[in-house]
């Protein structure tokens, strides 16, 4: 059986990456004879967004993308097997001509790939991620419209419904994308479900990483809290300034952050990335990864939204977080009522209460997610 995942593998995001990964390792259990390879299909404007990036210098660390594009393409090749590469040139009507040739079984698109905005970091409709008629089996995992503008949204719904169509299956991985997706598809033959993100079923350990840190700066000797958060400046000071009176080193695992004690986010591969997290003793993130490896680590942390949306319910942390019933554990920066003194208190509140009170509701939640995960893995095999 030939199985084929479209999604965006080429992106330097750990996010990203992980999504990748583990979805693979994860069909490659229930399949394992399949050829299962992702095809490297890349839209021209999203692969010129992220070759530009590598040229671009920061302060603090002037090298900082192209070392972070070193590892991803390390990472890419070494884990992720691709198809030949497809043209750039091609549009998404010449690309599924071209795939309809290919003589495959299964088709999987997943991820933000269906985010519409006007912006070049991703691809306008209808992309190749909304799947044309085709001959074999199309589905949809975790499949997201994250932060997705809403007047693209009214613009394209006819368009986006008829695409609906063409699935036999889509998993969504969000409240947002599960209401689109049941507003919008007209076929009652689509089976629709909401599902967690695969990276709930990976499970990583990297041989000699508490070295490789060591090497790097890392500090064992002191409590460390990773922050995941860029370019909010009053925020990043703040939390810094807590945390480093307390005594912890401050580590950053996202974007350069000139006040971390340490920045590893352009240095580690997706996977060390993924193990960091359990030396944390607690975590400050905006990454949505980035809270699942809390909740996967089980380590105390709060989330924070940092970036205005359309839609109160275009948050896909809060979105993982309400399942959880972990709201204490969120943080809304954009909101009216924010304030540097109720985050840090909101800090020292899931601190004292994470093992009497918060820990349970994670364990809960882990097993819910795992079973909800394996369950919708293993209907493929259906």
């Amino acid at each position: 059986m030939k199985i084929r995942l479209l999604t965006y593998h080429f992106i330097r995001n750990n996010g990203a990456a992980l999504y990748c990964y583990s979805l693979y390792h994860a069909l490659k259990r229930v399949f394992p004879q399949a050829d299962i390879k992702f095809i490297d299909y890349r839209p021209l404007n999203m692969h010129l967004v992220e070759e530009l990036k590598v040229f671009k210098p920061l302060p603090g660390e002037p090298f900082f993308y192209w070392y972070r594009n070193r590892v991803f393409n390390h990472f890419v090749r070494d884990h992720l097997p691709l198809t030949q590469p497809y043209s750039l040139l091609l549009s998404p009507k010449q690309f599924f001509k071209k795939l309809k040739k290919s003589d495959i079984d299964c088709l999987i698109v997943g991820m933000d790939v269906w985010c519409l905005t006007k912006g070049l970091e991703r691809t306008s409709f209808p992309s190749a991620y909304w799947l044309q008629t085709a001959p074999y089996y199309q589905a949809a995992y975790a499949v997201s419209a994250y932060k997705t503008e809403m007047a693209l949204l009214d613009r394209y719904e006819a368009g986006i419904s008829a695409r609906l169509g063409n699935f036999q299956l889509i998993y969504t991985r969000d409240e947002f994308t599960q209401n689109l997706v049941n507003t919008l598809n007209h076929n009652p033959a689509v089976q629709v479900k909401k599902v967690p993100d695969p990276t709930f079923l990976l499970d990583v350990a990297v041989n000699g990483l508490k070295e490789k840190l060591e090497k790097m700066g890392v500090d064992f000797s002191k409590p460390l809290v990773g922050v995941l958060l860029h370019g909010h400046e009053e925020i990043m000071l703040s939390i810094y300034k807590h945390f480093h009176s307390a005594g912890y080193q401050v580590i950053a695992l996202s974007m350069y952050n000139h006040h971390a004690d340490l920045n590893l986010g352009h240095l580690l591969d997706p996977l060390e990335w993924a193990a960091t997290f359990a030396f944390f003793q607690f975590c400050v993130t905006n990454r949505f990864h980035g809270t699942i490896l809390c909740l996967k680590n089980k380590i105390p942390f709060l989330a924070l939204l940092s970036e205005q949306l359309d839609a109160p319910i275009n948050c896909k942390i809060r979105d993982l977080l309400e399942s959880f019933n972990l709201l204490d554990c969120y943080q809304d920066t954009t909101s009216a009522s924010f304030n540097l003194e109720g985050m840090l208190k909101a800090i020292k509140r899931v601190q004292s209460l994470w093992n009497s009170h918060y820990l349970q509701q994670v364990n809960n939640g882990l097993i819910e997610m795992r079973t909800q995960s394996e369950v919708a893995i293993h209907f493929f095999k259906k």
